[in-house]
Order: C-alpha cells, then structure tokens, then sequence
C-alpha cells in the first residue's frame, strides 16, 4: 500500500526483540511551495553599450527559505552564481535557483540587440508618457513588460499569465527614465522609452 506523507506528526511502530514494541512520534515539516516570479524576461540591450544587470527583480519565495544561484548559458557555458548577473552583450542567458531540498526553478533572460530607436511599431501607443504610474497600451498585443532605469538594472517585469496586457502601472519606480521592453507571445519584441514622473 502506497502512503502520501504530508506535514504533522507521523506515529512509528517499532518492534524491539520478538514481542516489545515502541510507538515514536516524528514531526513532519513541509515547505512552502517553491516559487519565482517569473520563467522568462525580455530585454532590449541599451544603445550606449552599458549591459544590464539582471536576476535583480526576481522574486523567489517558497521552497527551504535558502537558495543557490547558477548562471550559465544555453550551451552550458558557467556565468556566475550569485543572485544577479552583468550582461554586456545581447543573447541568452540562463539562471537556476535551487534551494536546499534540491527543488528546482529556471529564469530565461533573452537580450535583444537593437538599440533603443530601432524598433518602431505603427500604432504603438503607451500613456500618458510622463506618466504618474498608470499607463495604457494600444498597438501592441504584449503578454510581458520588462522596465530598465538608466543604469542597466531590470527593475519590473509586468505579466498576467500569458493574457495581453493592456493596462500597467509603474507607481512603484522612482522618479526618472526608463527602457521598456514589451515581447508578445510570438516573441516579438518592441522597446519604449518611458518617462515616471
């Protein structure tokens, strides 16, 4: 008979000699579910050259509560290990978080190459640009926006489980200029400049 063990207290037979018995009681833990934010960020390197530092808005909750970071590329090439990365050209970047049970989530960084007025999209419209926080995008079917400040650090990565986005906002960034990048589900990209006052 198969037993699916979950968190409480498990009772445990066990037989000393040929007739003693003991009974011992053994607290079973169990771990939050093991979690990130996100398994997949768009990014439009910047024009002047400056990389990107990536990994920093990934949220990771769940699972033992300590975590290791491993960085590498497709072809397996060893990047780093801590829980952000300088890229400083565009391509693909791996990052797996495990935690001290061994569980197991993987973030794919994809970098683009075009600079920041090399995509122009006919009807792209995202405003009010300054915008207070909230914005509203038309011409562009995005299903993720990722938000870069002018020193290259990914700082919000807005998705709603695959569903086009159509209403974001950005009330948590500072006051200041920054690189949106929006990827729809077909993997194409186009990147805004958005101005939060």
């Amino acid at each position: 008979m198969k037993r699916i063990l979950t968190a409480g207290a498990l009772s445990v037979a066990i037989a000393v000699g040929c007739a003693a018995q003991s009974i011992v009681k053994m607290p079973l833990g169990q771990n939050p579910l093991f979690e990130v934010s996100t398994d997949r960020v768009e990014l439009t390197m910047p024009a002047d050259g400056g990389g990107l530092i990536l990994g920093g808005n990934v949220v990771v909750t769940g699972g033992s509560g300590s975590y290791t970071y491993r960085w590498y590329t497709p072809a397996g090439a060893e990047l780093g290990s801590e829980s952000t990365f300088q890229a400083t050209s565009a391509g693909v970047y791996m990052l797996d978080i495990t935690d001290s049970c061994d569980c197991l989530q993987t973030v794919e960084f994809n970098l683009a190459s075009a600079g920041i007025e090399s995509t122009v999209i006919p009807g792209l419209k995202i405003g009010p640009n300054p915008t207070a926080g909230p914005v509203t995008i038309s011409g562009f079917d995005a299903v993720r926006i990722s938000a870069v400040d002018m020193s290259g650090r990914l700082v919000n990565v807005t998705e709603h489980n695959g569903n086009v986005i159509n209403n974001a906002d950005f009330s948590m960034l500072p006051s200041g200029e920054y690189v949106l990048t929006l990827g729809d589900a077909d993997g194409k990209t186009v990147v805004y400049r958005m101005i939060k006052q």
